[in-house]
């Protein structure tokens, strides 16, 4: 037998605003979700067992375009009104809604989650004297689970395999202004999180028993970029990406849990962070900012919170790997007057194999436990000015924790 349920989902806006003398302004925000579950118990005491494929596959796409033209006067194109463009998808293989469920994957079932969730925008932003302003607001979320317990006391067992590697999380912002007389100002903020769990209990008082292969790999990566040029007054642009990825092999989530790991539990969360941002200005006054931070964070087993009794048995293997990167630029450019430029980045990963987390935790472990955490950052801010003053800074922090059992 096998159920495959596929959501996708597609959206652009474009917004195109242009005025002789006055405002222009043009905002485009758009919204793209899509969510595909293979089977779904519903509410109420559910008894679930799957002998098949299951198959849930999830894409969602978000473009937005923002352009403002003034002749004189201002032209703001992009997310100045708290709009953004968002893409989200969920993947869910087995899911069993509120109440008191019994949920069985048998040996030879196989469970594989595809889940992607990808996002670009783009505002660019012309006055010729006045203000030129763009603002760029992407955000990519993408989250897949092989069996959700919901609410309720759960009891939820894997025999079979659940593979959650094609878990992707893409964001893309990008902010352009020009103006020949006045100030150019640009803002671009992409932010993506992707989330990948082989099985979740959810709330309530679970027991959770893997005697199957769990595979997990979600992926964030964003992108921040802003160009701002003026001739004469000012260029400021400020770039920043976000990025986080999240992998947990078993997770009973709140209240008391019990849980047993029998097999191999292998969970990989990558997290990619890149700023970019330049401004030129002839005549004036030129500031930029380039800022990145990306979070990596995969676990084998977490209780959660309140008392849990956790158990890596005689059979079992957890191989736990998060790994972080970051890269920001920063450029400015002033002929005639001041140039600042800032490059910022923040890479941080944490790799634990059980982790009790909040209350009075038993934890076991009779067999293989590897876990590993690393973190990368690279920045570099320049300033070149003719005549006036130049400044440039250029700072990473980077921190890799790696935890057998916590």
């Amino acid at each position: 037998d096998h159920i495959t349920a596929a959501a996708t989902s597609e959206t652009t806006s474009v917004a195109i605003a242009v005025t002789g003398t006055g405002l222009a302004g043009a905002a485009a925000a758009s919204t793209s979700t899509a969510n595909a579950t293979a089977i779904a118990a519903g509410e109420g005491n559910d008894d679930l067992v799957n002998d098949g494929a299951l198959e849930a596959n999830a894409t969602s796409t978000a473009e937005g375009v923002s352009v403002a033209f003034a002749s004189e006067g201002a032209a703001l194109a992009g997310s100045f009104v708290d709009n953004a463009t968002i893409a989200e998808a969920v993947s869910i293989g087995i899911s069993g809604g509120d109440g008191h469920d019994r949920m069985t994957n048998n040996e030879g079932a196989d469970v594989t989650l595809t889940g992607r969730a990808e996002v670009t925008d783009t505002g660019v932003s012309v006055g010729l004297v006045g203000m030129a302003g763009a603002d760029s607001q992407a955000l990519a979320v993408v989250q897949a689970s092989g069996i959700d317990g919901g609410d309720g006391n759960d009891t939820l067992v894997n025999s079979g395999s659940i593979t959650g590697t094609d878990v992707t999380a893409a964001s893309t912002a990008r902010g352009i202004s020009f103006a020949i007389a006045g100030a150019a100002l640009s803002s671009a903020n992409a932010t993506a999180e992707a989330s990948a769990v082989g099985i979740s209990g959810g709330q309530g008082n679970d027991r959770i028993t893997n005697n199957g292969l769990i595979t997990l790999g979600p992926q964030a990566t964003t992108s921040g970029q802003t160009v701002g040029v003026s001739a004469i007054g000012a260029a400021i642009n400020d770039a920043n990406a976000t990025s986080y990825a999240t992998a947990t092999g078993l997770d009973g989530g709140r209240d008391r849990d019990t849980i047993i790991n029998n097999s191999t539990i292998d969970a990989t969360a990558s997290s990619t962070a890149t700023a970019k941002s330049t401004g030129v200005v002839i005549g004036g006054y030129s500031l930029n900012q380039a800022n990145t931070t990306a979070h990596a964070e995969a676990i084998g087993i977490d209780g959660g919170d309140e008392d849990d009794a956790l158990l890596n048995a005689d059979a079992g293997s957890i191989v736990i790997v998060a790994d972080a990167q970051v890269y920001s630029k920063s450029l400015t450019i002033s002929v005639l007057g001041d140039a600042s430029g800032e490059a910022n980045t923040t890479a941080e990963s944490t790799a634990t194999g059980l982790r009790g987390g909040t209350g009075d935790d038993a934890i076991a472990n009779r067999r293989d436990v590897t876990v590993s955490a690393t973190a990368s950052g690279n920045s570099a801010g320049a300033s070149i000015g003719l005549f006036g003053s130049t400044q440039a800074s250029a700072a990473s922090t980077v921190d890799a924790v790696a935890t057998g059992i916590d």
